[in-house]
């Protein structure tokens, strides 16, 4: 099949769609745009190298859940971070220590809803749990990560090449898949400033060992 022009598809449940494919494709890329035009334009964004600071801030957003606030480490999931690393982490998770690096960032540029969401998130694990200690990690929804459930290890089957062309033979680096993380040490939390001086939300202290595939 060869395209000669634009070509629309929608992926979704199995419902009914009243207009065309191109026509609900472009109102949902104009809904699209606006909502981050509208957002931009909140932001304090400073003179110099103004497209890159807004690419980083819309980029760091892009990793906030509004409806729990949220705020996850990537939206990515095994995928090796290099060959042979043995590292293909699930970052779909909100790390409470690098959930703060986030919201500070953006706070600097004023988007200062992100940090009331990420309170109010914190806040729901705290009333939910009881416990004066914190794991590292949540799920998006405000769970707990559980530390014999956390982590599920999958081989891909055969003996093709690996990502990028490395050697199948790494079944315990580029072809070991992971889904969730093992980390479920108690994390302490302190108030937290920034080095202006100003309150921060929450800084989260503790680096669990994280286990290698053989682990599992």
């Amino acid at each position: 099949m060869v395209l000669d022009g634009p070509c629309t598809f929608i992926l979704g449940p199995d419902e009914t769609v009243e207009e065309s494919p191109a026509g609900l494709a472009h109102h949902f890329l104009e809904e699209t745009r606006s909502y981050w035009q509208d957002w931009v334009r909140t932001l304090a964004i400073p003179f110099d190298w103004q497209e890159e600071v807004i690419r980083a801030a819309i980029t760091l957003k892009l990793c906030t859940f509004e409806d729990t606030g949220a705020v996850m480490a990537a939206l990515t999931t095994s995928i090796p971070e290099s060959p042979h690393s043995g590292r293909t982490w699930d970052y779909r998770y909100c790390w409470l220590r690098d959930a703060y690096f986030v919201i500070q960032a953006l706070n600097r540029l004023g988007a200062t809803r992100t940090m009331e969401g990420y309170l109010h998130y914190i806040d729901q694990i705290v009333a939910r749990s009881g416990v004066e200690s914190l794991q590292p990690l949540y799920r998006i929804s405000g769970d707990a990560m559980l530390r014999n459930a956390g982590s599920t290890r999958w081989r891909v089957p055969g003996d093709g090449p690996g990502p990028r062309g490395q050697p199948g033979g790494t079944a315990d680096s580029a072809r070991c898949v992971r889904l969730g993380d093992p980390g479920g040490e108690p994390a302490f939390l302190r108030p937290a400033t920034d080095p202006a001086g100003q309150p921060g939300v929450l800084r989260a202290a503790g680096s669990p060992r994280r286990a290698r595939c053989g682990d599992l």
